[in-house]
């Protein structure tokens, strides 16, 4: 079939009309081959579908797209490729060690502030009224009294009693019975004092502090005789032992 162009169907010319008439038939021409793309579109898209599907069918059921064999793997080597259990607990305990402050190390203590003035004395308070008689008991019949009594005592009612609770589940290890607890002795820092009373039958586990070395050595920085907690000459108690810190022992009976 000829093609006719779109001057030979108008004609050529220059009038109002001829100009009318290319616009309309420009805009026809665009509305035709708009809608006939509209039909074709979806018949070429599932073509192209068709197509991939059949190409991807094409390439499983081809054994020649099988890739080669590949280089067997070499055997990890330990020390290089992995660690051991205790390689990595012994590598844990290093890093402990190493990120432990050490006093004329990583760091120094601060010089010794000024002493204030003292203070002026206060006046003598007035004077109370006499108490009532106290019980005629000895101490050895009060201590008769309370372990013949079928009632408990409330420990959290006897002054400066330390508050223990046992930790992890009440065990210590894997099978040794042993009940874990924590004494806090965070009340009694002042910043001079370096000797606490400990429960009895006590058997220290390790001492913590809020502020550095964290933990305190045994024998370095710290001794237990009996019931008695010394902390060493190299723990300087106004800035390890400041009021306000903490201060927990960890231990068994």
């Amino acid at each position: 079939m000829e093609k006719i162009t779109l001057e030979q169907l108008i004609g050529k010319g220059s009038s109002s009309d001829d100009t009318l008439l290319r616009s309309v038939l420009k805009e026809g021409v665009k509305e035709l081959v708009v809608d006939t793309a509209k039909e074709l579109l979806p018949s070429i898209i599932e073509e192209f579908k068709q197509n991939i599907k059949d190409q991807i069918e094409d390439f499983k059921n081809n054994s020649a797209y099988t890739g080669r064999e590949g280089k067997p793997g070499k055997t990890p080597m330990k020390g290089i490729d992995y660690l051991t259990p205790k390689e990595i607990q012994d590598f844990a305990q290093q890093l402990l060690q190493i990120s432990t402050p050490r006093k004329g190390e990583h760091y120094n203590d601060g010089e010794q502030g000024l002493q204030g003035e003292k203070g002026e004395q206060g006046k003598d308070g007035k004077e109370g009224k006499p108490g009532k008689d106290g019980s005629p008991d000895t101490g050895e019949q009060i201590i008769k009294k309370i372990n013949q009594s079928e009632g408990k005592i409330d420990t959290a009612r006897i002054q400066d009693t330390p508050k223990d609770t046992p930790l992890f589940g009440g065990r210590l290890g894997r099978g040794t019975g042993n009940p874990l607890y924590a004494t806090d002795l965070s009340a009694s820092l002042d910043g001079s004092t370096k000797t606490f009373t400990l429960p009895v039958n006590t058997r220290v586990v390790s001492v913590h502090s809020s502020s550095t070395p964290f933990v305190f050595r045994e024998t370095t920085d710290y001794t237990v005789s009996g019931t008695t907690l010394t902390f060493t000459s190299g723990v300087d108690a106004p800035s390890m032992l400041a009021s306000g810190q903490s201060l927990i022992v960890l231990y068994i009976q």
